[in-house]
């Protein structure tokens, strides 16, 4: 059986929307609506083990009194659910302390770019569809690894639709859909790592994803030991968009910066990395998992955090842009207890090698296809520990020689990029995050692993 899909509707939505809008007693109120349709196929072994879908629906509604803000949530959207909580936001609005930089809720503004953001490509891989391309991904990777090469991973299909209304006149909605995949294969003791995420599933090869792994595994056996110090690094796109990622938790947000906490805080005009190293959020780049609006239904702008090394800014939505009589740049996360912006839309600018170059280029280093267990120690320098996994390797002379074990590092962020010395030409989006492969100078690693 096809897959098949039917959107509950704009109409519908915002119809929910305005009911728990008029149903809420409060000054001001926010209502979001978020229907989701995911498809799950997981597989072990090149063989599907797990075929699962979810279908939901849920109402979140923000009360504002005064400087009070209260919120609730339901999947209950009947006429009496939608009421309840409604009251419920407006009950605790009433109750909750003053959050005193609270200005209000966002009103109307800039027009949205125009992005693609719903695909009939995803939107028709139904669990038959999702087996055909496992099934092509095994055959790839038997192709380019042997008949020892077994597949692992997930292949998922989330679909939503959003709708956001608040009392002050913001009312949008707003179809996504989005593939992701995750694979790692075996091959004898060898594992190699692959993953790929788009909203036209058209535009991804997940059979070049599972020879791409299979590559990887076939190279990673009798794996040596090596000695934990400073080693010159060639990092696929994987493993910067994790450290991306962690770079982004610890200080591109204008709270943290607001509260002394970020690496941005007292940085910004300041030089903090290498001049190659160009960094932006831009939600209408189609790239990558383009949104014309946020949590708050505020257009996205592009906001540049930093410039050929410099830092230059953080990302804001309504609450942190009051703090400092500023406008939201469209990063607002929406309605819930921890709501803080959020850089979700993040490019690394890409260079002019490939990554044959940069192990060409290295005397002595590592090849490093992704980090795994990485964790945040400190955010005013953006230290880091994690470790190395599922393809790591010794460069000798310039070429790829053996593959080592997994190594423990423990490194400022800043210092890493203040050491970069190039980055790829071609990027790879995951995370919210797109990024080219990169060589960095003396990357430290602290211990060796048993595996």
């Amino acid at each position: 059986m096809s897959g098949s899909f039917d959107l509950r509707g704009e109409e519908q939505l915002l119809r929910i929307c305005r009911e728990a809008i008029d149903q809420c007693p409060a000054e001001q109120a926010q209502v979001t609506v978020t229907a989701t349709d995911r498809g799950l196929t997981r597989f072990a072994g090149s063989m599907i083990h797990q075929n699962v879908s979810e279908r939901d629906c849920t109402l979140t509604v923000k009360a504002v009194n005064g400087k009070r803000v209260g919120f609730a949530s339901t999947n209950q959207l009947s006429e009496a659910g939608v009421r309840e909580t409604a009251e419920l936001a407006a009950r605790f609005a009433a109750s909750l302390p003053e959050t005193p930089d609270f200005r209000g809720l966002p009103e109307p503004g800039d027009a949205y770019p125009d992005v693609a953001t719903w695909f009939g490509s995803t939107a028709s891989l139904g669990p038959d569809e999702r087996a055909a391309q496992v099934a092509a991904m095994a055959e790839a990777a038997e192709s380019a690894a042997g008949d020892s090469a077994r597949l692992s991973g997930s292949l998922s299909q989330t679909l939503t639709e959003t709708a956001i209304v608040n009392s002050l006149g913001i009312e949008v909605y707003l179809p996504c859909s989005m593939m992701s995949l995750v694979t790692v294969c075996q091959c004898g003791e060898g594992v190699g790592y692959a993953s790929a995420c788009g909203r036209d599933a058209a535009k991804l090869d997940f059979a070049a994803k599972a020879r791409e792994a299979a590559d990887v595994a076939r190279l990673n056996v009798d794996a040596v030991d090596v000695e934990p110090g400073e080693y010159d690094v060639v990092l696929m796109p994987y493993a910067v968009i994790n450290l991306l990622g962690n770079l982004r938790g610890c200080g591109l947000d204008a709270l943290r910066f607001q509260e002394g906490r970020s690496f941005m805080s007292v940085n910004i005009g300041q030089k903090i990395v290498s001049e190659k190293f160009s960094l932006w959020d831009d939600g209408a780049d189609e790239r990558g998992l383009a949104r014309p609006f946020d949590g708050e239904g505020v257009a996205k702008q592009r906001v540049e955090l930093i410039t050929e090394g410099v830092a230059r800014g953080v990302v804001y939505d309504s609450y942190t842009a009051g703090r400092e009589g500023r406008e939201s740049t469209g990063h607002g996360t929406g309605g819930g207890l921890n709501e803080r912006p959020a850089a979700m839309n993040m490019y690394l600018g890409a260079g002019g090698a490939n990554v044959g170059e940069m192990i060409a280029s290295t005397s002595k280093g590592l090849l490093i296809t992704r980090f795994n267990y990485t964790n945040l120690l400190r955010e005013t320098d953006a230290v880091v520990t994690g470790m190395t996994r599922d393809g790591t390797f010794l460069i000798e002379g310039g070429k790829v020689t053996r593959a080592v074990k997994n190594l423990r590092f423990t490194e400022s962020l800043l210092r890493a990029f203040w050491n970069l010395e190039s980055l790829g030409s071609e990027i790879v989006v995951g995370q919210g995050i797109a990024a080219p492969a990169a060589k960095i100078r003396g990357f430290r690693f602290t211990s060796g692993t048993e595996f």
